[in-house]
């Protein structure tokens, strides 16, 4: 499987079925100033701008509300992502977090609404260019959490918010693979040892991870048993889990 692109595009990628399953080295990162911003232009561009990758096509969604809340990314005329916040009302537009030479993207709010994990790095530069940042709710106390030659991108909480879920990806090369850490970049451990490329992983509240390789749906315990393939066709771009956790919503290609 070729290794996913940053890209800046949304895809044709649809949403095509709910599977119905047992679930058992750059230093950037944002500034910590914050700005206000227009609710309409927020509201026009909080599903436009999300940050995708090419291969496999993806459109992944805005984080999910906490307390009416929205974090999202928004592309700014240099092309670089900056993240935003909203109330689902549209009003309280701000942002968060911006850099004049990386690209802010995949915002994910902690399960009790206090942080926002995102990642940083330069689109052009691919994978490996990007590390894991942690930011309070309001855009300060910025961290980067991911230290020296690890390399990660799509950050997503367990459901305790105790760790944080992503892929590595090492530079100059296809590898990439699922890992976990605590909350506060310690305790890195990795996940699955797959060669093929493992991407765009997400908690299921049960505390499986579910993430993708070859274009299907594997689920794994985060101390890397229990690996199972959930979907066969190889076509799946993003999949999403069901708040009780019983069914699993998959994109795809037509």
């Amino acid at each position: 499987m070729k290794r996913p692109r940053l890209a800046r595009s949304v895809s044709a990628a649809v949403l095509a079925l709910v599977v119905a399953v047992t679930l058992g080295t750059t230093a950037c990162g944002g500034s910590n100033t914050t700005s206000s911003g227009s609710p309409s232009a927020a509201t026009s561009q909080a599903a436009a701008s999300l940050s995708v990758a090419a291969s496999p096509s993806a459109t992944p969604l805005p984080t999910p509300t906490v307390a009416g809340t929205i974090a999202f990314e928004r592309v700014e005329p240099v092309g670089h992502g900056e993240i935003f916040r909203i109330n689902t009302s549209g009003t309280g537009l701000k942002r968060l977090a911006a850099d004049n030479d990386c690209s802010l993207e995949a915002p994910a709010w902690s399960p009790d609404g206090t942080r926002i994990a995102y990642h940083s790095g330069d689109p052009e530069a691919g994978l490996s260019s990007y590390t894991i940042w942690l930011m309070k709710a309001d855009g300060s106390g910025k961290v980067r959490l991911t230290k020296g030659a690890v390399h990660g991108v799509w950050p997503q909480w367990s459901p305790d918010g105790k760790q944080i879920v992503f892929t590595r990806a090492w530079p100059g090369s296809d590898r990439a693979a699922i890992f976990v850490m605590n909350a506060d970049g310690g305790g890195l451990k990795r996940v699955t040892k797959g060669s093929a490329g493992d991407y765009y992983p997400i908690w299921a509240p049960n505390g499986t991870v579910l993430f993708l390789r070859e274009q299907d749906v594997y689920k794994v315990n985060p101390d890397g048993s229990g690996l199972k393939r959930l979907t066969k066709g190889g076509n799946v771009g993003y999949c999403a889990v069901s708040p009780d956790g019983k069914r699993i919503a998959i994109s795809a290609d037509p």
